[in-house]
Formats: C-alpha cells, structure tokens, sequence
C-alpha cells in the first residue's frame, strides 16, 4: 500500500501495537511527555542537579513527582493522588468479600432498613481487592485479553437500583468511597487489577452530573465529578502493556456503549473548556480569577458567583489551558477511542467532534502546534532555529513563550494535535486563515520585489490567468506552467471578450469548465471504468503535466476557498494526505472484487488450489502481475493472504502509482499547509467537493432563514413567487438556478444553512418590469424586478438560465 508521506508520530507507532488477538508483552510506562507533548525544559523547575532522589509520574495527573529514595508514599500536589511506592503495599489481593447484582438484591431483601447494604458496600467499595473480584462473569473463569469477565448488565442493573433508592446515603457512601479507592490507587497495576476501574466507569450518574441534568444535589455532583476526573486520569496514565488491554476491551463494546462513553469524556472535556470560557469572559470584564481555583469545583459558577454569560466573540487562550492536566487526559482518552474506532468503525467520526472547541482561539492553537512541530524537525539546523527563535522573540506573548535563565519555554500541548475532536467549521476557519495568511505573504513579497527591481519583471501580486473560453485547458496549462512560481497567490480570471471583472464569480465559472473539460472522460486522463462509477486517474494515461496540472487546480481551489463538482473516492483524499491505504479502501470502488477476495482468504487449501489461480490478474483487458514471475506462482493455503494483499493494493494503488504521484506533486505545489493535514479523508472529501446533494433537492427552507434581502422583505409577493418558483424546479433545474445564481450548484461542506445568499428587488421606470432577473455570482445574489405575476416570474427565470452564459447574453 501507499507509503504515509509523514514520519508517523510516537503515539502512533505505539497504537501499531494494538492488534486483534494480540497483546503488548513490555512492561513499560508511556511516556506521557512524548503521548502528550509535555516537554517543559528541566532547567524551568530545577536548576541543581538531583541527587538521592527517585523520579516518577502520579497515576492520575501524569506530573512528574521527585522523592527521596527512603520514601515509600507520596501525595501528588497536582492533583492530590496518593502514591504508595512500595509494591507489596499497593498489590490487589484476593479478598472473600465480593459483590454481584444476586446479593445485592438478596441483602435488600433481608435488610429493610438497608443498614447492612450500606455497609457490605462501604467495605466492598473501599477496597481495591474486594471491588475488583465483584460482578464476576464466570466464576471459573479469569481475566484474559479477550475479556474483564465482568457482568456488565449487571453492573448497570446495580447502579440503576442505587440510583432509584429514595434514602441518597447509600449512594453517597458509595461514591465517597469510590473517591477514597481513586485517590489511593495501587502504584503498579496489573491487567487482571483494571475490573475495579471498569465498574466505576459504568456509573450513569456520572454524565448525568457532567450534562447538568442530575438532581442529586451538590454532595452527589461533587462526588461524580470526582470520579470522572479521577478515572479519566489513571486511564490515560495507564501502562502502555495495561491500557492495549483496555483498548481491546472497548473494543469489543456495542456501538451504544462505545458512544456513551466517548460521550462521556466528551462533556468532561467541554466542562473544562466552556469553565476556561467563562474565566476569558471575566478576563474582558476586569476581574481575574485564576483557572487553577475553579479546575476542580463543578459549582465554580455558584461558589464564583459566575452569572455573566460568555459571549462567542471571546475566545480562550492557549495559555489557560497549555497546562490543564484534565483537558490532557481527556484528549489522550479520546485518541485512545479514536483509534479503536479507526480499526473496527463502531460510528461516526463526527461523534468526536467537540462543539466547545469553538470557544478556542484555534487559529493560535494552530500556530503554537505549527511552530513546536517546525521546532522538532529543525532543532538541529541551526539557521531555521535561529529564525524560529526571532520569531518567538517577536511573537512571544501571542505564541504563548516565556523566557527563564535564557532558557525558552513554549506551550507544549496544543488541541491541534488531536485534530479528530475539532468541528469541521473550525478546521475550515483555520485552513482559510492559513491560505490568506500565504496569500498576504506572496502579495507583500510581490510589492517589495515590485518596489526595489522594479515593473520590468513579473510582481503582480495575484496569480492572473486570461483565458478563452472555447480553449480553456490549453490556456490554463500554458500560463500555469509559465507562473509555476505563482500558483499559491490568489487566482484572479478573465476571459478573453467578456466584460466581466473577477469579484469571485469568473473564479468559480472558470473552475467549472476546466474541471468539466479535464474529467471529460474523452480526454483519456480520467476514467469510470470500476464498479461503482467514481472518477479515477486512467493508468493508460501519460500526459503527465495536465496530471499535475490537474493536482495544481484542485490544490488552487482549497486555496480559493471554490467547491469542485468532483466525483474521486475517498481512498483518493486519504493518499493525498499521505495516510496509508488498506484492504478496505477497496469496497469503495471494486466491492464485488472485495467480497470475493474476503471469501478467497477463508477457504481451505484444497478449494484454493482447484481455482488454480495464479499471481497474475487482468484488468480492463491488460494481464498485470503481482509479484515476479507472479503467471507461474499458483495461489494456495500458504500464499492466499499475500495474493489478497498484492490484488488490493494493485487495485487501489498500483495500476495508477505513476499518474497519482505527478497529480500529487502538483497538488501539494499549491497545498503544502500542515492545516490540510488535521483534516480526515472523509473531511478533505466534503472540503472539496461540498455538501454532497448530487441529485437531490435542495433544503429551501434552510436556505430562506440565513438569507439577506435588500429593498424588500420576505413578504413582497416577488420575493414569495421567486421562493415558489425555486421550489416547484425538478433537481435539474433547480441546480442549474443554483448554478446561475452563486456559480456552482455545489453547497459548502458545513451545509447549505452556512452560505451567503442574497436577494434584491430592483425597479424599473415602469411598475412592472419585462427585464431578466440578474445574478452577481462574486455575491451569490440575485436581483429580481418587480413583475406582474408569478407565471411572468417563472418565464423570466426559465429563460435567464437557459440561455445565459458566462457573463454576457448568448
């Protein structure tokens, strides 16, 4: 398969490990400063050498903790954790007093004053042992990598009947005591000593309380917040050996319960991301309460007296939460899920989407984690260092940097590294941000070079192309190619005997008949020829600069911000971004070709041998082998998992590698952003090409409420009329009154709710005008007279966009 054009991260070679069936022997901690970034120099905090002390991380917040070495317990002053360090002490040992869901309901019975029930749970629930060996599965049977052997129904069961009692004592001692268990966790875990963390984990009342919607009272809330914080913590400071157990685990979890908990984890980060809102809010007003007093106070806004509103203009700054272990731990749980979800797809990846991130100056987020990865790969280049560091120094307060002994200090941790929990809004904010900021860039370097060399070379600050209409790809090629250098500036279009001037319009006009002409399948670059009828590169074409040219074009186009009426699969984003390709990008475009070779690799030895295959596969009419001397190597038992492997990646590899790489050099010519990185292959999909409504009608009732009309209301009978008319169109005519209205019947990938749409009633000298109604596509607007009737109307229109073409009338 495609090689990954990115040197894969630390955390991802570490998720390399997490494969079915298989489990992780090293007994090693994660390194929660390479998992997490956390890179703070040693000089900030201590300037002497240590000596006769012992180093290690707390269980649940993931500090560093420095002890003599004659101390066997430590409190984290983080986050308060207890550490016994001493092995015998913190060991989970078997214990005869166990719980399962038969007796409780059994103590119930025989207790109606429920004394003895609470307190069998305030000893089971104070005791790691007991609380571990509880809501057994099978008695006989232990903890394995397949499974906890825990009784999960059960254990819902439980906490439903807890949650129900009238009297909330019980459940109070039981979450108090599960708050003492978390506050005091055993120092080194075993796989076989996670059930106890499992169980809590379990508790619904626990998002109840993150949610608001809880009606225990604040005992109950502060206790459940406690457990989540807690929980959250330690699995994500789990051994690297203990939390692919986990992994494996959750794994296996139906697609409900795998949502609820990344739910779960998902309010808790958007509690402290909307807390740190609240404090940038009082930041703007005046009053400075630290973050660091509210972290771990669920009723922060009772017990602040926080009754002011956060307003969306305000957003938060990385430095209020470069150093929040909570929101660390959070995001480190979450790509733990992500890639459990990445393997087996138990649902949507926008069900990681964080909406609270749209509180977060992202696009400084993104600076900080561009310049920390910049840092990483030129640290030993000595001048790019150099620059980095002037940059720092000028930047310094924007970019977060602090200045110590000479020593520079940057925020390490940045919500940009985990990209999957950002919303597609804000990844498209920081994509355009990014592409203006370049723009500006070429643009100021264009005027300077324009100022000092003068007007005798080429330092137009925009990428002009002036092109004929009837030979537009010639045309482009040539001058693309001829202002190579240019291609990243804004485009700026003009056709050659229209009076039109590029607002915007002429943009996406020219973009539609270049795409339209290239992806002409006559022209033998792009073909259909797979069984679902997607677009793909045509491994018997060789024009290989129109390849790059045609990259180039669909790079400009993300640079343009212009949505591309483009039919590639989604294998093909996913190369683009340089991710690895797998077997299952197959069912894509070939999904018989799939299912047989699925059903090929579960047959025996003998059925493989009598289809006496060989390495050597016809395509389109061609014979292509997979492997050297692959028409005389015959497919048995031994070698059918390579001959799957080979066919696959042949097929959504192979056959086009040399077309691919010409079109993707040409593409990251123009997009060369770490900003197009953070997206998904589904995301960069939907970026290019919209909001996919590819036949089918269009949402006019969304479209009315986010649009702006000028020199009349919603009211006016032309306005009414013109809203009727749009809606009785068949899909074809209505995409093409979409087309001759905003230059593109593609919607925005965020949804036809996000466009800019305008309509404005003009007058005419008399009342009632016969003109044709008049779209400025630069501003999606249409401008409508008054006329007489709607049948009037509807005639004007049918014959606007009939019979219209480009910027001038037939």
């Amino acid at each position: 398969m495609t090689l990954s054009r990115h040197k894969p991260s630390k955390l991802e070679r570490w998720a390399s490990k997490f494969k079915s069936g298989k489990k992780d022997t090293k007994d090693a901690m994660i390194n929660t400063d390479i998992i997490l970034k956390q890179e703070q120099d040693a000089l900030l905090h201590d300037q002497t050498p240590v000596t006769n002390k012992n180093v290690t991380r707390c269980i649940c917040c993931g500090n560093e903790l420095k002890y003599p070495v004659d101390i066997y317990k430590v409190k984290c002053l983080v986050c308060t954790t207890y550490l016994s360090l001493d092995e015998k002490d913190s060991e989970i040992k078997n214990d005869n007093l166990i719980l399962s869901y038969k007796t409780f309901k059994e103590t119930l019975k025989i207790d109606p004053s429920n004394s003895k029930v609470k307190i069998m749970l305030e000893e089971i629930f104070s005791s790691h042992s007991s609380l571990n060996q509880s809501f057994i599965q099978e008695k006989n049977r232990s903890v394995s990598y397949d499974s906890p052997n825990l009784n999960f129904y059960d254990i819902k069961k439980f906490y439903y009947k807890l949650d129900k009692f009238s009297n909330q004592d019980i459940l109070y001692q039981v979450l108090k005591s599960s708050v003492y268990l978390l506050k005091h966790p055993p120092y080194k875990l075993k796989f076989h000593q996670l059930n106890w963390l499992l169980i809590m984990f379990e508790n619904t009342l626990l998002g109840h309380t993150l949610a608001g919607t809880s009606k225990k009272g604040a005992k109950i809330d502060i206790l459940c917040y406690e457990i989540v914080k807690r929980l959250i913590g330690i699995f994500s400071n789990l051994e690297s050996s203990n939390l692919l157990y986990l992994l494996h685990w959750w794994s296996g979890l139906p697609k409900d319960e795998f949502e609820n908990k990344i739910n779960l984890i998902n309010l808790y980060l958007s509690f402290h991301i909307n807390r740190l809102h609240y404090h940038a809010t009082y930041d703007k007003q005046g009053v400075h309460i630290s973050p660091k007093e509210t972290e771990n106070d669920i009723l922060y806004k009772e017990n602040y007296h926080m009754d002011i509103t956060p307003v969306d203009t305000i957003q938060v700054p990385v430095c209020m939460y470069n150093d929040s272990w909570h929101i660390k731990t959070a995001c480190h749980l979450l790509s733990c899920f992500k890639l459990i979800n990445n393997k087996y797809h138990k649902v949507s990846e926008t069900q990681f989407y964080n909406s609270s991130v749209e509180h977060i100056n992202i696009i400084q987020d993104f600076n900080i984690w561009q310049l920390n990865t910049k840092r990483d790969k030129k640290e030993r280049n000595l001048h790019n260092l150099t620059a980095d560091i002037l940059i720092m120094e000028q930047k310094r307060g924007y970019l977060g940097v602090s200045v110590y002994n000479g020593v520079y200090a940057y925020p390490s941790f940045t919500i940009s590294e985990y990209s999957f929990l950002i919303p597609l809004s804000c990844k498209i904010a920081v994509l355009e941000q990014d592409s203006k900021r370049l723009m500006n860039i070429l643009a100021e370097e264009a005027l300077i070079s324009s100022l000092v060399e003068g007007t005798s070379k080429n330092n137009d600050a925009y990428l002009r192309l002036r092109v004929h209409r009837d030979n537009i790809t010639k045309d482009s090629l040539h001058q693309i190619m001829k202002k190579s250098s240019d291609v990243r500036k804004q485009l700026r279009i003009e056709f050659v005997g229209e009076p039109g001037i590029d607002g915007g319009g002429i943009k996406k006009e020219w973009f539609s008949l270049i795409i339209n002409d290239i992806f002409d399948p006559r022209r033998g670059l792009i073909d259909y020829d797979n069984e679902m009828g997607f677009a793909n590169l045509s491994s018997n074409s060789h024009h290989f600069r129109l390849l790059y040219l045609l990259g180039e074009i669909i790079g400009m186009a993300i640079s343009n911000s212009i949505i591309l009426n483009i039919r590639f699969p989604t294998v093909m984003y996913k190369k683009l971004l340089g991710h690895k390709t797998e077997f299952k990008d197959l069912y894509e475009m070939e999904p018989t070709i799939f299912n047989n070779l699925k059903k090929l690799s579960k047959m025996s030895d003998t059925e493989i041998k009598q289809l006496q295959l060989t390495f050597e596969i016809t395509f389109s009419g061609k014979n292509y082998e997979l492997i050297s001397n692959g028409k005389d190597t015959f497919v048995t038992g031994d070698n059918v998992s390579l001959y799957v492997e080979k066919y696959a990646s042949f097929i959504v590899d192979g056959r086009i590698e040399e077309q691919f790489s010409h079109f993707s050099k040409g593409f990251h010519n123009v997009v060369d952003s770490k900003a197009f990185m953070m997206f998904s292959p589904k995301e960069a999909q939907k970026l290019i090409i919209g909001d996919e409504n590819e036949n089918m009608k269009y949402d006019l009732y969304l479209l009315q409420t986010v649009t702006q009309y000028t020199c009349c209301s919603e009211e006016d009978n032309v306005v009414i009329w013109f809203w009727s008319f749009f809606e009785d169109l068949n899909v074809r005519k209505q995409h093409k009154l979409m087309k001759f209205i905003t230059g593109t019947d593609m919607i925005p990938p965020l949804g036809i709710n996000s466009m800019h749409f305008k309509v404005t009633k003009l007058e005419d000298i008399q009342k009632y005008s016969e003109r044709l109604p008049v779209s400025h596509t630069c501003f999606n607007e249409i401008c409508i007279w008054e006329y007489k009737s709607k049948e009037i109307l509807a005639g004007k229109f049918i014959m606007a966009i009939n019979e219209s073409e480009g910027f001038t009338l037939k």
